[in-house]
Parts: structure tokens; C-alpha cells; sequence
């Protein structure tokens, strides 16, 4: 089975606050992350990591181990310091700023920053669609990101979206298309993302 997530923010205490995340503290939010992931992943999985996983110069070998599953990192800013500090090559399959990759039958492009176009990303009711899967803007939904919450190509894959564990594909998709609609301000906004989307999904 293949995940994805993004924007865990692990050691991150100001992030529970930034995200209104349901966590007392970094503890709690930390062990939580944990056990969410390996709920859900087991040994022969694999999951795409679309940055951020990590806060700062935290130590990846204190961490990454303790969960399940087969590793990539498509790395983000917060990933860079520790990433320069640790050889992680044992711990991943994997470290990219970009990846482009056929997953699951389905075209996909990686980056932890969200794109407004990709390979693909015209081709819509086309079995070359290609879709898009990103973090770093974790449960903001600033005037700016209108457009791209219009896209039910581009898939967020953020813990704040997606709710704090890895997800497949089908279920990044759905978890979007909610977040996307009770966000979206206009009601013609929402009836043209579910037109889009009835055609793509």
C-alpha cells in the first residue's frame, strides 16, 4: 500500500498554536503522530513524505525508526538542517526535492511546495492526468489559495488537512475535496469544484 503526508512539524511546539492543532503540548502531539502513522502503515508499505517532517535540527535517528514502513522524503524548508546534519541515506529510500512518478496506475508529481502547473495538469477527464500532491501550506486557506483550491488535481497532503496520519490516495482525494468545499467561500466556487471533480474522480 502507498501514503502520503506531509507537514508533521514533529518537535515543533508553536506549530500546535500556528495550525490549531488538538494537542496540550509537543509531547502529546509528537506521540500522537506516531501512533496515528503505525496505526495505519505496516512493514512492506511504502510512504511519500511531502517535507516538513521533522522541526529544525531534531534528530531524524530518534524518530524515523520508530515508524513503519518504507520511507521517501520529497523534502521541505524545515527539512534542510537536519538533512545537512545527519546522513539519512539508512533511513529513507529516498530524499528528493521533486519527484515524478507513476503511483498506483495513476501520474503524480511531488513537491512539498504547492504548483500551479505539472505534468498533465491540463489533461483533464484524460487518462493522462496527471495530478499534483503537496504540503507546505497546512490548513491555511488564505485569498491567494482560491485557485489552487479550485484544482481537484492538486491534493494537499498536510497532517492538518488530512488528520494527523498518512493516507492512500482515494482517501487524500476525498479529505481535499471536503476541505476544499467548506473553504471555499463562493457557492459558485464550490459548484465548479464539484463539476471538476466529478469529472476527474
Amino acid at each position: 500500500m502507498n501514503y502520503f503526508i506531509a507537514d508533521m512539524h514533529y518537535g515543533h511546539e508553536n506549530i500546535i498554536k500556528l495550525c490549531s492543532r488538538p494537542f496540550k503540548g509537543v509531547d502529546e502531539m509528537n506521540a500522537a503522530l506516531v501512533a496515528k502513522w503505525n496505526e495505519r502503515v505496516r512493514g512492506d508499505d511504502r510512504v511519500y513524505i511531502l517535507g516538513d517532517m521533522l522541526w529544525e535540527n531534531r534528530d531524524p535517528f530518534a524518530v524515523v525508526p520508530l515508524l513503519k514502513g518504507k520511507k521517501v522524503l520529497i523534502y521541505g524548508n524545515h527539512d534542510k538542517k537536519w538533512l545537512k546534519k545527519y546522513d539519512c541515506s539508512s533511513l529513507f529510500e529516498a530524499v528528493v526535492p521533486l519527484l515524478e512518478e507513476r503511483i498506483d496506475d495513476v501520474n503524480l508529481v511531488l513537491c512539498h511546495y504547492p504548483m500551479f502547473e505539472w505534468d498533465g495538469s491540463r489533461k483533464l477527464a484524460s487518462k493522462k492526468l496527471g495530478w499534483h500532491i503537496y504540503g507546505h501550506i497546512h490548513n491555511n486557506v488564505l485569498p491567494e489559495y482560491r485557485q489552487l483550491f479550485l484544482m481537484p488535481h492538486a491534493l494537499n497532503a498536510g497532517v492538518d488537512v488530512v488528520g494527523f496520519a498518512p493516507v492512500t490516495f482515494d482517501e487524500l482525494k476525498q479529505k481535499n475535496l471536503a476541505f476544499k468545499l467548506a473553504n471555499l467561500e463562493s457557492e459558485a466556487d464550490r459548484l465548479a469544484l464539484i463539476a471538476a471533480a466529478q469529472q476527474n474522480y
